[in-house]
């Protein structure tokens, strides 16, 4: 039962902050969580996670707090039994940074993005979130969560060609669609431009087609729309990068043409190909239903996280027309809230 202590930090955009937490025998079988916290250089707030616990009690705190800053997006810069995790080849590492995630909007709050000139639209893309940090020598992909992931040869060979950076944008598999330079201090409008005349010659890392004006966004819209695209994204042009999701609103939003839900596989189906899907209802699995799993997919395990698209959900029901995406690792099972779903409306 030794003491313990780790420091960590987080670089992104604007913020450059520092946590730390100790593990600290206080007197006898007594152990304290103390931590503290704040931006680097200037005098940390500091409290306690729990005083006066047993050994066990406190170190189970002390993990579960080193365990979500790393998924945060927070480095581990020394000290404590987990400091391994930055060094061990199976595990992730922080990259420190985290993306700027979308809140969604209803259909009836397009027409003001399409009105204001102070707003653009792009396409958003069926993908999974990807950063791009090219750093020295170093060319890495992250994901989500600011973990480090893999990136294909192909775009780890463009990422190389390029200056110091850190791209935001969406991995389709064979090339990465971006959409943002965040290690620029800058409007969107500015980081936009950069990023456009960074990439704009490259094949596997590519910019994105981006409209200004109403009728440019109308227009994009109405092609998205018929193309069935999976939807569009509106960007204010003054707005600084913030890494992660607002509680509401924000400076960037999401309106996708068609439901889409992150559900936790259940079991294989007896002699079929499909999974029973569950939600999160006040932290109970719910059943909603089963979604075909196609032959060019692979079968998920029960637990594994489901990306699905449907129509609509019934309450008290299931999904309808649910069709399988993708299995995702870069979310947690707190994702598969019900809250998400969208009902079918009610006939009067």
């Amino acid at each position: 039962m030794n003491e313990e202590s780790t420091e960590m930090w987080y670089k992104g955009g604007r913020s450059d902050k520092v946590y730390s937490v100790s593990l600290l025998n206080s007197s006898g079988n007594n152990w304290d969580v103390r931590f503290a916290y704040g931006r680097r250089g200037a005098s940390p707030q500091t409290g306690y996670k729990t005083q006066n616990s047993t050994y066990h009690s406190a170190k189970e705190i002390y993990d579960k707090v080193v365990s979500e800053k790393t998924q945060s997006g927070y480095n581990i810069t020394s000290g404590g039994s987990m400091s391994n995790m930055t060094t061990s080849p199976t595990a992730k590492k922080s990259i420190g940074y985290i993306p700027q995630l979308l809140n969604p909007i209803e259909e009836s709050d397009i027409q003001f993005y399409l009105d204001n000139d102070g707003w653009c639209m792009q396409e958003k893309f069926d993908g999974r979130n990807r950063l791009l940090l090219m750093e020295g020598k170093k060319a890495i992909g992250g994901n989500r969560k600011g973990l480090e992931v893999d990136i294909t040869a192909e775009v780890k060979k463009e990422l190389l060609s390029l200056p110091d950076c850190v791209l935001a944008g969406e991995d389709m598999g064979d090339s990465i669609a971006c959409f943002d330079a965040i290690h620029i201090k800058a409007s969107y409008l500015e980081r936009l431009r950069m990023l456009n005349t960074t990439i704009g010659h490259l094949k596997h890392i590519k910019s994105i087609y981006t409209a200004h004006g109403k009728k440019d966004k109308t227009l994009l819209l109405r092609k998205l729309k018929a193309s069935n695209a999976e939807g569009v994204v509106f960007k204010q042009l003054d707005a600084y990068y913030t890494p992660g999701r607002p509680a509401s609103g924000g400076s960037q939003v999401k309106f996708k043409f068609y439901a889409t839900a992150s559900v936790i596989a259940g079991p294989v189906n007896k002699g079929k190909r499909s999974v029973s899907m569950f939600v999160l209802d006040n932290g109970v699995k719910t059943d909603i239903g089963n979604v075909t799993v196609y032959p060019n997919q692979s079968i998920p395990k029960p637990g594994d996280i489901l990306e699905v698209k449907y129509l609509y959900a019934y309450k008290d029901g299931s999904l309808f027309q649910p069709v399988l995406l993708q299995i995702r690792d870069d979310i947690d099972e707190k994702a598969c809230d019900i809250k998400q779903l969208k009902y079918k409306k009610e006939e009067e």
